[in-house]
């Protein structure tokens, strides 16, 4: 595991020594402490010595960073900053020395870092432009304590406890607003902050400048755009790769492919990895049509039951928020895993294809339907839900009635609000029938939560409102920086470099879901496909193949079955009391779900309650209810 913790005070700090061999004991990694610290900070770190964490130290200074740097600047001598990340961290202290609080400008990444200035007894937390990766604060008095982990943030401070003022929030939609956690008082890092703690006292001192300039729609044609694309995507791919040596790929569909096309003719080696299950039904195709159009090695990651198993029980010391598709998070893990054992220390991916180029087909599909659909009437809206309010709805309906609620209630929304966040878990209904006593008190409702969060989208298209919405719960990016913690692999995609991810969001949305009929019209990306074969990247049956959801699995089987009793042992650590034949009723076989998974969920998967009760609980463990 690799993982940044510490406590910065004006005060001594007692017990952080013991504190931080515990920390090492949960996450089983070797443990780094700074030499010749101050008093007034104490920091360390784990490592499994992988190519995420760098760390340098001149005098009185030094400073730890997590995560990756891509191209190196005009002021960087020679050589990848991925190529030995302890260099890369000494050339970030000396960038302190020349530009002080500016020294993170123009740097091309996705990091977080920890600096701490012993001269000035100055400790500086920051963060990408992007927020790619999580660093952990809480400020308590005169002192400020801090993790790139929630877990080892919940062993710093005894004290930790959980917050349930937004717990409604976070059991609906599966993530946190405004930087909380699930734990009091303690937040994200916004990104690109850069947070001084000095005399006692955290105050920001500016952002990070991105290196990238903010342009305005591309309003060249069709194939001048096709061209452009090329040139910044091979551009954006080849500055996330080390100087030399082979890499791995993670293999799903035709955004992965396009990136394994690339990597051949720029004439890198690599490997790729795709999961696989004992039922074909769920396994990627067209790896083998890949694999003897480029001639590149493939390796197959075998998923069953015992790897997500596992993958419950280290949740929480791998990922840092609560997920409804927990299988996938860990089945990435466990992956990467795989790919460090097989000596490889830098890894691809195709993550954020779908959302800046408009790709998922079911966040498409419900734009459309709220932006055809007027507003609804309350009265109507109450009448048509009421059927799928009663208990016996959830019994017999589960997720397909919980779903059912949910369109409704959105279709009694305004704009922009209904056509932002679409995906709900658990109602205030299902939450009525889990939970016992008195419910929490809330902070704020949902649905002023929800407006809020919504507040100054009034501009974007339907379809951009729609992919903003489905990025907000940040599935994608608590996978990637959670199994790269764990593994130690750099992961990185060239759809999310901000020179390529601001090109594809300045495109007319024409240009990537035509009006009109094309070939890959339902699948969105038009223009990328057609990059793809204007260059003859791939053949054409990879590039249009139908769309495969990378969430796709047979677990909802394995719950009902072989880890049935791992999620009823996982939800006992539930900060309240629930209905326990509400959740058997859960675990049931259902035939309106089975009929959702064949014919309407493309991710083949109707457990998403579970699945995010049973991750909640992972982190509740380690606070005080």
């Amino acid at each position: 595991m690799n993982a940044i913790f510490g406590i910065a005070s004006g005060q001594r700090i007692d017990g952080f020594e013991a504190r931080s061999h515990r920390v090492q004991e949960i996450f089983d990694s070797r443990i780094v402490t700074p030499a010749g610290t101050s008093h007034g900070a104490n920091v360390a770190y784990t490592t499994d010595g992988g190519a995420i964490l760098g760390f340098a130290q001149d005098r009185l200074r030094y400073l730890i960073y997590l995560g990756v740097f891509h191209r190196p600047m005009a002021d960087w001598p020679s050589g990848m900053p991925l190529d030995n990340p302890d260099e890369t961290a000494r050339r970030l202290l000396a960038r302190y020395d020349r530009l002080k609080e500016r020294f993170l400008d123009g740097i091309d990444g996705q990091f977080v870092l920890v600096l701490y200035d012993g001269a000035l007894k100055r400790l500086i937390l920051a963060s990408d432009p992007a927020g790619s990766r999580s660093i952990f604060y809480r400020v308590k008095s005169d002192c400020i304590e801090f993790s790139t982990n929630l877990v080892s943030m919940s062993i710093l401070c005894s004290d930790m406890k959980i917050d349930r003022t937004i717990e409604d929030f976070l059991l609906g939609y599966e993530f946190l607003p405004w930087d909380r956690t699930v734990f009091r008082g303690v937040k994200r890092l916004s990104k690109g902050t850069i947070l001084d703690f000095q005399n006692g006292r955290a105050t920001s001192t500016g952002t990070v400048q991105s290196p990238i300039a903010v342009s305005t729609a591309h309003s060249g044609d069709e194939k001048s755009v096709i061209h452009a694309l090329h040139d910044e995507f091979m551009q954006s791919l080849e500055s996330m790769l080390p100087s030399s040596g082979p890499v791995a790929l993670l293999l799903g569909g035709f955004d992965s492919a396009l990136i394994a096309a690339g990597l051949v003719r720029l004439g890198r080696k690599f490997e790729s990895f795709t999961f696989r299950f004992h039922d074909e039904g769920y396994n990627q195709q067209h790896v083998e049509t890949l694999q003897r159009h480029l001639g590149h090695r493939h390796t197959w990651v075998e998923i069953d039951s015992n790897v997500i198993r596992a993958g419950l029980k280290h949740y929480p010391l791998w990922f840092n928020q609560p997920a409804g598709q927990m299988h996938y998070l860990i089945e990435t893990a466990h992956a990467c895993r795989v790919i460090r054992d097989s000596g490889y220390r830098h890894c691809l991916t195709g993550d954020g294809c779908d959302e800046v180029f408009l790709g998922y087909p079911t966040v498409h599909q419900r734009a459309v339907l709220f932006q055809r659909l007027g507003r609804l009437p309350q009265s109507f809206t109450t009448a048509a839900s009421w059927p799928l309010k009663a208990r016996i709805a959830e019994r017999h309906l589960g997720h397909v009635a919980r779903l059912g609620r949910n369109v409704i209630n959105i279709l009694g929304r305004h704009m922009p609000v209904r056509g932002h966040i679409s995906s709900r878990v658990f109602d205030e209904i299902s939450l009525d029938y889990l939970r016992h006593g008195i419910r929490p008190q809330q902070e704020k409702d949902v649905e002023a939560i929800l407006t809020e969060l919504a507040a100054g989208l009034e501009g974007l298209s339907p379809l951009r409102l729609a992919y903003h919405g489905k990025s907000s719960v940040g599935l994608n990016k608590m996978k990637v920086e959670g199994s790269s913690a764990a593994s130690g692999l750099t992961i990185q995609s060239p759809y999310q470099h901000p020179g390529l991810a601001r090109l594809a969001r300045n495109l007319p949305d024409e240009l990537l879901r035509p009006r009109a009929a094309t070939q890959g019209k339902a699948m969105g990306k038009h223009v990328l496909m057609r990059m793809a074969e204007t260059f003859q990247l791939l053949p054409t049956e990879v590039i249009y193949q139908p769309k495969a959801s990378p969430v796709a699995a047979p677990v909802d089987d394995w719950y009902m079955g072989d880890l049935k009793p791992d999620l009823l042992a996982a939800v006992r650590d539930l900060p309240f009391d629930y209905d326990m034949s509400y959740i058997d009723d859960l675990l049931k076989p259902k035939r309106a779900e089975e009929l959702f998974r064949n014919h309407v969920g493309l991710g083949r998967y109707a457990f998403h309650a579970i699945s995010l009760l049973a991750t909640y609980a992972s982190f509740t463990r380690y606070g005080k209810p």
